[in-house]
């Protein structure tokens, strides 16, 4: 399984203050160096000869400390992955409510989290998920198929012919069900790139913030699926590490 992750993982190369304190219920503290960020976590790097020692799944807190703040604050977070290398021991943190957590760290914090976009991932292959798109340039609606989708945007794939409906169409109107949901989500969005995959077409579409209504609700929404099928899919990504 090709290791996708990291291409949404960014190194730290600024904000050097910033120190993330790992707490364990009954156990001392640990601290090491984060060595890179993604929009949902981070990772964290040990010396081999640290004490810290964490297996898949393990649930932790994750003190956040920083000049910026004006106190520590705390985050829950789930041992996602780990790797060795020869500057010491890699793990991979994701935070169980990075919602919540980007709303309160000051701007200059959370953009460091936020320079590679959302992590997307797929639909089980026994739950497809169909997608409906309309548009004021489109005589009638299209039916798509879910490829991925992530808390900013989502990608569906159809037969090649419907490019020609949509060859010169930007903005469109994205109404879908998902399972965590029992009420379609309606999103407007702007296509944002097209390819063409054997005789398929799949379309990188964006949500528009301030074109959709209830966008956050909604989101909220997209982001409890993606981290649902991310926890399912946990496991192949823990076996694919060893």
């Amino acid at each position: 399984m090709p290791d996708k992750r990291r291409q949404y993982r960014v190194p730290l190369t600024t904000e050097r203050d910033f120190r993330v304190l790992v707490l364990r219920p009954g156990k001392k503290p640990v601290t090491g160096d984060v060595h890179d960020l993604a929009i949902q976590g981070l990772g964290i790097r040990f010396d081999h000869r640290s004490e810290a020692v964490f297996a898949i799944r393990d649930v932790v807190n994750l003190e956040l400390h920083s000049a910026k703040l004006d106190k520590p604050i705390l985050a829950p977070a789930m041992v996602r992955h780990r790797r060795e290398n020869e500057h010491g021991r890699i793990y991979g943190f994701q935070f169980l409510d990075w919602l919540g957590l980007l709303s309160r760290l000051p701007l200059s914090l959370a953009c460091l989290f936020n320079q590679r976009g959302s992590h997307r991932v797929q639909p089980s292959p026994s739950e497809r998920v169909e997608v409906t798109i309309e548009g004021s340039l489109l005589p009638s609606s299209v039916r798509a198929e879910l490829y991925d989708i992530s808390a900013t945007g989502l990608s569906v794939q159809a037969p090649f012919a419907i490019e020609n409906m949509l060859m010169k169409v930007e903005r469109v109107k994205l109404s879908f069900l998902l399972p965590v949901s029992q009420a379609k989500l309606v999103f407007w969005g702007n296509i944002m790139h097209r390819e063409i995959a054997f005789d398929r077409i799949r379309y990188g579409i964006v949500f528009s913030v301030k074109k959709t209504s209830d966008f956050k609700r909604k989101q909220a929404t997209v982001q409890k699926y993606v981290t649902e099928r991310e926890h399912a899919l946990l496991p192949l990504v823990a076996s694919s590490e060893h």
